[in-house]
């Protein structure tokens, strides 16, 4: 992998309420987040904070 920062999307599922964050990096898919969107706005974010 690359040292440069990847550029995250989202995805959003058409039939369910879950929303997905990725980063493409070559031929390798990284899966950040699932996220339900009917829960609180912003409730995930803080999970994906390193320590």
């Amino acid at each position: 992998m690359s040292s440069r920062v990847p550029r995250f999307r989202r995805y959003l599922l058409q039939r369910f309420p879950y929303g997905l964050i990725y980063a493409v990096e070559g031929q390798t898919i990284f899966v950040a987040t699932v996220m339900h969107l009917k829960r609180k706005p912003g409730y995930w974010i803080s999970r994906g904070k390193a320590t």
